[in-house]
């Protein structure tokens, strides 16, 4: 997004253009015919408050005998009064249709925001803190507040109340009265734009310093359990402490910014003001202005210069609010996950039970300095068992990524049934795809709500049946609530294993063609291992498996095996082959503590 400054002349208007964009994009139909109306009532109301004065120089010229006539003294009267009963009922009308339409922009935008920053790739996401993103969120929301709000309730009126005056100083033939209302109207629109373009310059740091203080609060308090654990409340204080002061100093900036308009601005307004008492003076001693014309033009001018004075603050504001959409907008032009021009539903050949898998020379890379996979080439039959074993950091997780395209390879291809996953949509790849993760992450929700992740629309008996095959049923009707027990934040009301168990049943309730498990018992004790195993190789029967694993007793099973050294397939075979060649595999097997073949593997096979 171009980042426009306040004295580019392009500036403003493609300022309000995004603005209107983003008001019309999220807010829709409602929220323009509130706003639409709202600004109609505000701005007959606007127009009828200098009205008031007007008929007030009638009476007062009437008593001074300048005007003549019961009548006009009548309808001066009752103008007074109406213009100021009218203008403030439909002030109030306008206010109220304005905060329903603001309160519906608001969510809707809220709701869009999150929608989008939900489908923004894996890439995205794991470059930035969960934390910055909602703190983004927020000041991009208070930022529209602070840029509609202003222009609704100061900037849209006092324009109209400015337009207004100048018709009727210009009506009543002083010109003097006139020039010097004009030279106030632009030494504010001077002061605006300085203290405008110093308070947007202060605010992109206020605001960069704010979001990366929530991140770090955030950050800090999802992972409280490792800060009590090493007893390191101190040392993430002062980490937290230190970005916060951080931002108060940014902030301090801003501030000065505000105090030295704020000054600037009543030196002006006093000066007016003075100008104008002192000239009307002389005008009504000299028999050129009457008393009336003398109370209106000095009321005009201390009724409408602190006006222009909440003009300028509000820009000031407004100018802030823009900084704090900018970083909004800049989350919403991240382009998200799509597919492919010219994707396609999954093929007839990938309608079986259980497709095939192939690698084809695939290299990834993490920046530009990073290589975590080397050429790497293999082909898993359709409904057989592949396991993949290596050190961590050999490029074992990068497969699970792919395959579900969190990331796409940087060199070569993946194929589904000779279908290059690239071809076909998202949403039909993770479909097919079913991950059993090592580090399961659990909604603070029921466990009922953690398991039927897995399936949209599922019913709770198959909830139930999938927990079953967990060996996970029993545990949860032990518990006090049932299915309906919350897990806390990131499932820490439960075990390890326990969480472990909730994501291998959400992933048999997905029943999908490929299962990948990675790691997908490693906090599971040996005999419940043993179990879980049996079962998964029984419903697994009819997809590809993928079983990625550290610990090798998992994978013994497996129709062949690859072990993976720094990204690069070393070895490959049945567990029997890779260890009458005495390579790599044996080395890790007997460094693991087997020297005969695994009880698991006579147990399952």
């Amino acid at each position: 997004m171009e980042d426009e400054t306040p004295d580019s002349p392009r500036g403003p208007l493609v300022r309000a253009r995004q603005l209107l964009s983003l008001i019309s994009t999220y807010g829709g139909t409602y929220v323009t015919r509130r706003f639409a109306a709202a600004t109609l009532l505000l701005l007959i109301a606007s127009a009828m408050t200098p009205m008031a004065p007007a008929a007030l120089k009638q009476v007062i010229d009437h008593f001074t005998g300048v005007a003549t006539g019961p009548a006009t003294l009548g309808v001066a009267i009752v103008l007074y009064v109406v213009s100021q009963f009218a203008a403030r009922l439909l002030s109030e009308a306008s206010i109220f249709l304005y905060f329903q339409g603001e309160r519906r922009m608001l969510v809707s935008t809220c709701q869009r925001f999150f929608s989008h920053a939900l489908h923004l790739p894996f890439t995205f996401h794991s470059g930035i803190h969960a934390g910055g993103v909602s703190q983004m969120r927020e000041n991009g929301l208070q930022g529209l507040q602070a840029i509609v709000q202003p222009l609704f309730v100061f900037v849209l009126p006092c324009l109209t109340q400015i337009g207004v005056t100048t018709w009727i100083l210009f009506r009543i033939d002083q010109p003097m009265f006139l020039s010097i209302f004009c030279l106030a109207i632009c030494c504010y629109s001077v002061t605006i734009g300085y203290f405008t373009y110093k308070t947007m310059a202060s605010a992109r740091g206020a605001l960069d310093a704010q979001v990366c203080a929530g991140a770090v609060m955030g950050d800090s308090l999802t992972n409280f359990e490792p800060v009590k654990l090493f007893a390191a409340e101190t040392i993430v204080e002062g980490r937290v402490e230190r970005t916060l002061l951080a931002t108060e100093l940014k902030w301090n900036a801003v501030y000065r910014s505000y105090a030295a308009r704020g000054a600037v601005a009543s030196l002006l307004s006093a000066a007016f003001v003075a100008i104008t008492i002192l000239l009307g003076t002389r005008g009504v001693v000299t028999g050129t202005m009457s008393i009336g014309e003398f109370v209106l033009v000095n009321t005009y001018m201390l009724q409408l210069l602190p006006p222009i004075d909440l003009i300028t603050h509000s820009v000031q504001q407004m100018s802030r609010g823009w900084a704090m959409v900018q970083q909004f907008l800049k989350v919403l032009e991240e382009r998200t996950e799509t597919d492919s021009v010219g994707a396609r539903m999954l093929t007839p050949q990938s309608s079986a039970p259980a497709p095939a898998l192939t690698f084809s020379n695939v290299s990834v890379c993490y920046g530009t300095d990073r290589q975590v996979l080397h050429n790497l080439s293999f082909v898993v039959p359709p409904g057989k068992t592949l396991g993949i074993v290596g050190a961590s950091g050999s490029g074992k997780t990068t497969l699970v990524r792919l395959l579900t395209r969190l990331v796409d390879p940087t060199a070569g291809r993946i194929l589904m049934d000779d279908v290059p996953l690239s071809d076909l949509p998202l949403q039909a790849v993770r479909r097919a795809v079913a991950v059993v993760p090592q580090d399961t992450i659990l909604f603070n929700e029921s466990i009922r709500y953690n398991i039927a992740l897995g399936r949209a629309g599922c019913s709770d008996r198959e909830v139930e049946q999938a927990a079953r095959i967990a060996r996970l049923h029993d545990f949860i009707c032990s518990l006090p609530q049932g299915y309906d027990t919350r897990v806390g934040e990131r499932g820490v009301k439960i075990s390890g294993g326990e969480r472990q168990r909730v994501s291998i049943a959400r992933a048999v309730l997905k029943a999908p063609k490929v299962y990948v498990f990675d790691e997908a018992t490693s906090s599971l004790d040996s005999a419940t291992e043993r179990l879980i195993m049996k079962d998964l190789l029984e419903i697994s029967s009819l997809a590809t498996v993928l079983v990625i694993a550290h610990r090798l007793s998992t994978v013994v099973h497996a129709d062949e095996i690859i072990v993976l050294e720094r990204g690069v397939a070393c070895e490959r075979g049945t567990h029997a082959e890779l260890l009458r060649r005495r390579g790599r595999y044996s080395v890790l097997w007997e460094a693991q503590g087997h020297h005969a073949t695994s009880r698991l593997h006579s147990e399952t096979s």
